[in-house]
C-alpha cells in the first residue's frame, strides 16, 4: 500500500519528528478559524496547537502532534496518557477538547486501545490520523503545508493552484473636503501555490448612496457593461503567488447604512470558483484598519433594520421584487430556481416568482439572474437559497412597512 505524505517523512527529513509537527501545525492554523501555535518555553503546558481563550473564564482545545510511524508500544501509550494528563491539569486554561495527531493509518490494536481509554476520560478526545491529515492536504488553505511537504521531497501530492484571500482596508475621507466618510480598498491575495490567469470578479456591495468609483487600470469592465453595482471585472494581468492587487475603491458617504456588505464572486483558470464576503460596521470605520473577508454564505441583514433597506437599482431586480411582493399570500412569497428539468434555452435559467415551487415559471439569462438575485439578497429583500439538487428557494423577507401601503 503506497505511503501517505506523511510516513515518507521518515525517508525525506532530516528531522522527520520536527517536520510533522511543523506542517501538521500549518494545517490545523490554516483550517480550524482562530488555532493558534505554542512557543516552547519552559514547557508547552500539554499544547502543540490550541483554539480558543486562556485563563479561568475561558476554555482551550487542545491538539497534540505525535510523530508515531510505528504501531504503538508501551512508551507511545504513556506518552499519550502524560499529554492528556498534562493538559487537562493545566491552571492556565479550562481544557475544551484534546485531539491527539498522528501520521499513520492506526492498527486494530491501537484503535481498540485507544477507544478504551478516551472512553474513561471526562473531557472529549478526538484523533486526526494520517488519512485525515492527507484529505485535509486537498484544502485550497492549506498551500503551505503542501509547499512544506513537496520542499521535502515528499511524492504523490496533488498539484496546486491559485487561492484567493481578500480584505477591505478603511481609508477615512475628510467630509468637509470630499464629501465622504470613508473608502473601502478592497484587496485581493492569491495566497495559492501557481499564478492565477484569466482572473474575473464580480463585485457587489450595499448601496452607498454616493457616486462609485472607476475601476483601478488593472482592472477592466466588459465592453458595453455600464453595471457599477453588481460590477463584472476581469483582471488584464496574471497574479503570482504572494501578489495581491485592488480591485475596486468603494466610497462611502454619510448617507451609507450600516452594516455594510462587500461580496465578491472570482474565477480563474485551474482555480475552483468562490464567494468571499465582508460585513462593515460604523466602529470599523477608524484609520487603517483591515477587515477580512470569509467564504460561506452571504451574511444575512438584521430583521430589525428592515426599514432601512435600500430599493434595487437594476431594472432587473426591480421587476423581479415587483413580481415576488405581487404573489397573493404573503407567506408564499419567495423565488423558486430551477436547477434541473429546465425546458428552456441552455443560456437561460428558469425560475418561479413564489417559494412554493408551484405557478408558471419564467426565463432570464443565467448571468443575470445571478446578478439579480445577489442583489436582492444582498439588500435584504430575499434570505440566503436553500434546496436540493432539483431547486433552490429564497424565502422573501418582508418590510416592516407594508409594501401596499
Amino acid at each position: 500500500m503506497a505511503r501517505n505524505p506523511f510516513e515518507q517523512l521518515q525517508d525525506t527529513a532530516l528531522e522527520p519528528r520536527q517536520a510533522f509537527e511543523d506542517i501538521t501545525a500549518t494545517i490545523l492554523r490554516c483550517t480550524i478559524q482562530g488555532s493558534r501555535r505554542v512557543r516552547v518555553y519552559r514547557g508547552d503546558g500539554g499544547v502543540d496547537v490550541f483554539n480558543g481563550n486562556y485563563g479561568v473564564d475561558g476554555s482551550v482545545d487542545v491538539f497534540q502532534i505525535k510523530f508515531f510511524p510505528q504501531p504503538w508500544g508501551d512508551a507511545q501509550k504513556q506518552q499519550i496518557r502524560d499529554s492528556y494528563k498534562t493538559a487537562a491539569e493545566n491552571s492556565d486554561y479550562n481544557l475544551g477538547k484534546w485531539t491527539l495527531c498522528v501520521p499513520v493509518r492506526l492498527t486494530k490494536e491501537d484503535f481498540l486501545w485507544f477507544h478504551e481509554w478516551r472512553g474513561k476520560k471526562e473531557h472529549p478526545i478526538e484523533l486526526i490520523d494520517g488519512d485525515d491529515l492527507t484529505e485535509a492536504l486537498n484544502n485550497p488553505a492549506c498551500t503551505q503545508a503542501r509547499a512544506l511537504l513537496r520542499n521535502l521531497g515528499v511524492q504523490g501530492l496533488i498539484p496546486g493552484g491559485p487561492h484567493f484571500q481578500a480584505s477591505v482596508t478603511i481609508r477615512p475621507e475628510s467630509v468637509l473636503k470630499s464629501g465622504l466618510t470613508a473608502v473601502l480598498i478592497v484587496q485581493i491575495h492569491n495566497d495559492g501555490d501557481r499564478t492565477a490567469k484569466s482572473l474575473n470578479a464580480v463585485v457587489n456591495h450595499s448601496e452607498t448612496c454616493c457616486l462609485s468609483y472607476q475601476a483601478p487600470p488593472d482592472w477592466q469592465q466588459p465592453p458595453g457593461d455600464g453595471s457599477l453595482n453588481p460590477r463584472r471585472l476581469r483582471y488584464k494581468q496574471v497574479l503570482n503567488p504572494g501578489d495581491r492587487t485592488v480591485i475596486i475603491g468603494i466610497p462611502l458617504c454619510d448617507r451609507t447604512s450600516f452594516p455594510f456588505r462587500v461580496s465578491l464572486s472570482l474565477t480563474a483558470e485551474d482555480c475552483i470558483p468562490c464567494e468571499l464576503h465582508c460585513q462593515i460596521e460604523q466602529k470599523n470605520l477608524v484609520a487603517g484598519e483591515a477587515v477580512a473577508f470569509s467564504s460561506g454564505p452571504v451574511p444575512l441583514p438584521n430583521l430589525a433594520d428592515s426599514n432601512d433597506r435600500h430599493q434595487p437599482t437594476s431594472p432587473a431586480a426591480v421587476e423581479l421584487l415587483s413580481m415576488i411582493q405581487a404573489h397573493p399570500v404573503e407567506a408564499e412569497r419567495g423565488l423558486t430556481h430551477i436547477l434541473k428539468g429546465w425546458p428552456g434555452s441552455t443560456l437561460d435559467t428558469g425560475f418561479i416568482p413564489n417559494a412554493t415551487e408551484g405557478g408558471t415559471a419564467f426565463p432570464m439569462k443565467k448571468s443575470l439572474f445571478q446578478q439579480t438575485v445577489t442583489e436582492l439578497v444582498q439588500l435584504g429583500w430575499l434570505a440566503a437559497p436553500e434546496g436540493d439538487e432539483d431547486t433552490e428557494v429564497f424565502v422573501y423577507v418582508p418590510d416592516k412597512r407594508s409594501e401596499f401601503n
